[in-house]
């Protein structure tokens, strides 16, 4: 393989920055590389090849980088130090990761801990003979895994009833049954910085709750809901619990 002492002692800058950029462009492995150019220090490079740092340029160096497009932003790369470090596979290194694309990294997702209120578990037993809500409980939680703001399905909404208790509180509501929905609220954990709350109230029918649809809106029912979930908020009245959602997906049947 040549090596930079073979070539023509009158060679100039543009045929040495021509070579190397050959070698580079044709894949030649970084050890190749430090064998063509392990002995070649700016002394000797300046003996060999008959020539002086050009004029405008500050240092050897500078001149090899202008070969290569780039500039010496370096300024401890003096003539002392280039008399000490081999100036061709410095400036590769340079070439290598100016060319190399920037990576982006992808953002972590924020941490979302799902806050079961104490009145939960009572609407879980009520409703155990219910066999597609723990399913349709799991997509729920996936979706808002992945994005707590996002409807986990197309009637997953706040209440919005006039004059309703419950609205006052911010509570939403999500369906696992044509009749029974999943009472949540999604707000900033208060323990956890930086993290996501779903608060998890519990599953309640339209009777629980005082919206039967087709009848008037049962405002008393309303409000004794409306005053156990405050009761809950006021008194964090909660158990946390993180799913993971790779090991959700595959319980769940879930791409």
């Amino acid at each position: 393989m040549k090596t930079l002492t073979q070539f023509n002692k009158e060679a100039n800058h543009k045929l040495l920055v021509e070579e190397i950029n050959q070698y580079n462009d044709t894949g030649v492995s970084s050890e190749d590389l430090a064998t063509i150019t392990e002995s070649v220090q700016a002394d000797n490079f300046v003996q060999e090849f008959d020539v002086s740092t050009p004029e405008g340029h500050k240092s050897m160096m500078d001149w090899i980088y202008e070969g290569f497009g780039m500039v010496n932003d370096e300024s401890y790369l003096d003539e002392e130090y280039l008399n000490e470090e081999n100036i061709i596979t410095e400036a590769s290194k340079k070439k290598k990761v100016s060319d190399e694309p920037e990576v982006q990294e992808t953002p972590k997702p924020k941490r979302v801990i799902f806050r079961f209120a104490d009145i939960y578990q009572d609407t879980v037993d009520k409703y155990k003979d219910k066999k597609q809500i723990p399913k349709a409980f799991g997509r729920f939680s996936i979706a808002k895994i992945i994005n707590p703001h996002q409807k986990a399905a197309g009637k997953d909404d706040p209440l919005t009833g006039p004059g309703s208790p419950l609205k006052k509180l911010g509570v939403w509501h999500s369906p696992m049954t044509d009749d029974i929905k999943v009472f949540y609220r999604v707000e900033p954990h208060p323990k956890v910085r930086g993290a996501t709350a779903i608060n998890i109230y519990g599953h309640y029918s339209h009777d629980d709750a005082g919206t039967a649809p087709g009848k008037a809106a049962n405002y008393k029912k309303q409000e004794n809901l409306a005053k156990r979930i405050k009761n809950v908020d006021d008194n964090d009245r909660f158990e946390d619990k993180e799913f993971d959602l790779e090991q959700l997906k595959k319980q769940m049947g879930v791409d």
